[in-house]
Order: C-alpha cells, then structure tokens, then sequence
C-alpha cells in the first residue's frame, strides 16, 4: 500500500507536471493565434493599401494616356496652324511682290505719260 502510494503520490507529481507543460502550450497556442490573427489582419490591411495603390497607378496611367492624346492633338492642331500660317505668309508675300511690279509698271505708265505730256506741251508751244 505504501509503494502503492507512493506510485500514486509520484504519478500525481507527473500529472501535475504534465498539466503544467500543457498549460504552458496552451497559453503559447492562444498567443500564437492572437499573433497570427494580427498577422492576417496586417496581411488584410497591406492587400487593401496594395490594391489601393494598383487603382490608383492605374489611374494615373489613364490620365496620363489621356494627357499624351491631349498633348499630341494640340501638336497636330500647332503644326497645322504653322503651315497654314506658312502659306499665307508665303502668299502675303507673293501679293507684295505682284504689287511691287505693279507699282513699277505705274510709275513707269506715268513715266511716259509724263514724257508724252512733255512734249505735247512743247509741240503746242511750238505751233
């Protein structure tokens, strides 16, 4: 009996040891899982940041596409200006110089005119 007890008395110590390691486990399971729920949490929060950050570089690129197109349009819309510009400076000049020819050919109409008139004059002063 006394053995008997003392067995007892002895599986009592290692189940009490026992219990006292599985309490230890338990408690380091339920930190664990307290730690791995903030993990997923994080993990939640950093996905909903990344997809965040993914509609806006999305949208970025859009307005940028958007901007190029605007940008190339306006160049497309000076470059014409420019020519039709070109061609009417080009014609302006085109004008100025048939002027000039026609001023010429009236100065020299005039000219004659002029030395007709002349002697005209001194014919009649003659008769």
């Amino acid at each position: 009996i006394h053995r008997m007890r003392s067995d007892f008395s002895d599986q009592q110590v290692e189940v009490t040891e026992i219990s006292s390691v599985l309490r230890t486990i338990e408690v380091q399971r339920d930190q664990l899982m307290k730690k791995s729920a903030l993990d997923s949490e994080r993990v939640l929060e950093l996905e909903e940041q990344l997809h965040e950050m993914k509609s806006t570089v999305t949208s970025l690129h859009g307005d940028l596409s958007r901007s190029t197109d605007a940008r190339k349009d306006l160049e497309t819309t000076f470059e014409q200006r420019e020519r039709t510009l070109q061609h009417m400076l080009d014609q302006a000049d085109a004008d100025k110089e048939g002027m000039r020819k026609e001023l010429s050919n009236v100065k020299d109409s005039v000219a004659e005119l002029a030395g007709e008139q002349e002697t005209l004059v001194n014919e009649k002063m003659e008769l």
